[in-house]
């Protein structure tokens, strides 16, 4: 996995997305690369399985006017409850404010609520870079964003503990040092972060990642969920 075209390819890819948000949906492929997939014996409340993860690579085939993007990203899985099927699907994507306000994915066991969202965008904010490089890094960033998602303790940690829903037996040093970083911070002042995206699709898994987006791009982007924001700042005011 190369970080600097990696890099390249994320940025590329604000301008495809943001293409397709004026569509609301964008049509993607999805693939792996040979070699990046970690197994990870998993255990989500009662169940205990073997989870394949990896970095998912993304090709921006078009958006629902037909315009080809030939752009590509790297996404992680938010959702080990669904499939990841290979090929070609439509996803909606959410920025930002906009995923717990849309409650996406759903239906899903994910949760996505504010808090979550926050401690994602301080994994994204610190460790996205590092998650790049490497795919033992990626894994590692992988299995410390299912934590998020999946955890119902205040703590976050991979070990099996009382309280306790979601562990990795065999979790990499990496993840639980993004953990205990994560476990540092104060969630209830810290910002989301604008520039993270979840794709949702209704016939694979959901994904979530970053991309640096210009204002004006960004704001285009954002237009997909302005009514949800609109909704939410009412119920605050």
């Amino acid at each position: 996995m190369n970080r600097a075209l990696l890099a390249t390819a994320v940025a590329s890819a604000a301008i495809g997305l943001a293409g397709a948000a004026s569509a609301s949906t964008v049509n993607l492929s999805a693939s792996v690369a040979s070699g990046s997939i970690q197994n990870y014996t998993v255990t989500n409340g009662s169940s205990t399985g073997n989870v394949p993860s990896a970095p998912i690579n993304f090709s921006v085939n078009s958006n629902s006017s037909g315009v080809g993007l030939g752009t590509s990203f790297t996404a992680f899985c938010i959702e080990i409850d669904q499939n990841l099927v290979f090929g070609t699907h439509d996803y909606t994507p959410f920025v930002g404010d906009a995923i717990d306000d849309a409650n996406v994915p759903s239906p899903s066991t994910v949760n996505l609520d504010e808090t979550a969202v926050k401690a994602l965008s301080f994994l994204f904010d610190n460790y996205f870079d590092d998650a790049l490089a490497s795919y033992a890094n990626a894994n590692a960033f992988q299995a410390a964003i299912w934590e998020v998602v999946y955890e119902t303790s205040t703590t976050y940690s991979l070990a099996a503990a009382t309280g306790e829903t979601f562990s990795i037996s065999n979790a990499p040093t990496f993840a639980n040092d993004m953990l205990t970083a994560l476990n540092g911070v104060d969630l209830t002042t810290y910002d989301i972060n604008e520039n993270l995206v979840v794709l949702s699709s209704e016939t694979s898994q959901d994904t979530i990642t970053m991309i640096p987006l210009p204002a004006p791009v960004f704001m285009g982007l954002v237009g997909l969920a302005g009514a949800t924001i609109a909704r939410r700042r009412m119920r605050q005011a």
